[in-house]
């Protein structure tokens, strides 16, 4: 079953779009029709320079998705024995055939004919690089956050704002909220619920002495990003960074999802980081921070859309070709008190033990300093039963 055979990344947002739905939303449509059929066959997914084997060597990002459905399906579906296999065009026929093949599920590439799979290691610490100068942020600098106005991403901006004099704040959401004059008087209301919680959190920015600006739109809608990104321009000069937290949680099993639940799910993540990417090609931030999740690494069930979506992050942040902007993928555990783990009610600890905000923080500022362009954020609680359950 051949997916993603496409050479090179995609062009324009339409040739985007046509390949995640192609591709990616079709080995979707097929494996649930071959769960609901009770099927116990052996499937070969084939892609073409899709994986980042090579830090900075690029990569058709939009097809490395495919691989985080992979990992979800050997999950939740055993009975269909699941194989990925990336090929470059320096691979002999012969050793492809091989490799396609084998019977043992999971996601592969081979490079010149050699095979390579995925191996996580722990670290103890991130190195900070040697010779090259992250701005973590500017004075009276201009950052983007999406999904900045929900509980992550205004935690962010708060570092931000004790860190940099004068800085401005661009939060994006989803969920409109009042014009700023009328901030205070939200923020107190008795019954305001999380709505008064998010205004005393700009508030509290605005106290730090920053300009904050709220933008309410979806992450993946070229007009909004399109016009706000001009704006930030005309009004600044330049975008000095982008933190990339917008996402929405995957929330069941393939067999009971729909392709309108999967594509909502993919597209502030991916369409977002497309977009974005897009706009500041010609002229880079400091740094590009994507908020990814474990869930790309170690997806569990009900996770294959948001495991797909966050493997596209990934892939994005290890091919990119620095130095400028410096792009960088975090693939979070849980935190425990801000972000979509407490709104999905996901925040304990398990095989990783669950974040604290500021112990967060600080990893988001040293992996930006650091010379990895992807890590996974957590500790592993090796008092866990759970822990058996990693590879």
């Amino acid at each position: 079953f051949a997916l993603g055979f496409e050479p090179a990344p995609a062009a324009d947002l339409a040739e985007f779009d046509r390949r995640v739905d192609k591709n990616l939303v079709g080995l979707f449509r097929l494996a649930k029709e071959l769960m609901q059929r009770g099927a116990g066959v052996s499937l070969a997914v084939l892609t073409r320079n899709a994986l980042a084997v090579t830090p900075g060597g690029g990569a058709v990002a939009e097809n490395a998705a495919l691989a985080g459905l992979v990992k979800t399906l050997i999950e939740e579906y055993p009975s269909l024995n699941v194989r990925m296999v990336d090929v470059d065009d320096a691979t002999p026929a012969e050793v492809l055939g091989r490799e396609l093949l084998a019977d043992v599920p999971g996601v592969y590439a081979l490079r010149d004919g050699v095979p390579h799979a995925e191996l996580f290691s722990e670290i103890s610490e991130l190195t900070p690089r040697e010779g090259s100068e992250i701005h973590l942020p500017r004075p009276e600098g201009a950052y983007l956050i999406t999904g900045g106005t929900g509980g992550l991403g205004l935690a962010i901006a708060h570092r931000f704002a004790r860190m940099a004099h004068g800085i401005h704040l661009y939060l994006t959401g989803r969920t409109p909220l009042p014009p700023r004059a009328e901030w205070e008087r939200l923020a107190y209301r008795p019954d305001g619920g999380a709505r008064a919680e998010r205004a005393r959190a700009l508030l509290e920015l605005v106290e730090l002495g920053a300009d904050v600006r709220v933008e309410a739109g979806d992450a993946g809608d070229e007009a909004h990003l399109t016009d706000l990104v001009a704006r930030i321009r005309r009004e600044h000069g330049r975008l000095d960074g982008v933190v990339h937290a917008a996402g929405v949680p995957g929330e069941n099993m393939i067999m009971f999802r729909t392709v309108e639940d999967f594509r909502r799910v993919l597209r502030p993540k991916m369409r977002g980081a497309f977009l974005l990417e897009a706009l500041t090609r010609d002229d880079p931030p400091d740094f590009v921070v994507h908020m990814s999740s474990a869930a790309a690494v170690f997806p569990s069930l009900g996770q294959a859309d948001y495991a797909a979506a966050n493997y596209y992050l990934d892939t994005v942040a290890v091919a990119a070709k620095e130095p400028k902007p410096r792009v960088l993928a975090i693939d979070w555990v849980a935190w425990r008190d801000v972000g979509m783990a407490v709104t999905t009610g996901a925040n304990e600890d398990g095989v990783f033990r669950a974040l604290r905000t500021q112990e967060g923080l600080e990893l988001l500022l040293a992996g930006l300093r650091s010379e990895h362009r992807r890590f996974l954020a957590g500790r592993i609680d090796y008092t866990s039963d759970l822990v058996a359950m990693l590879p």
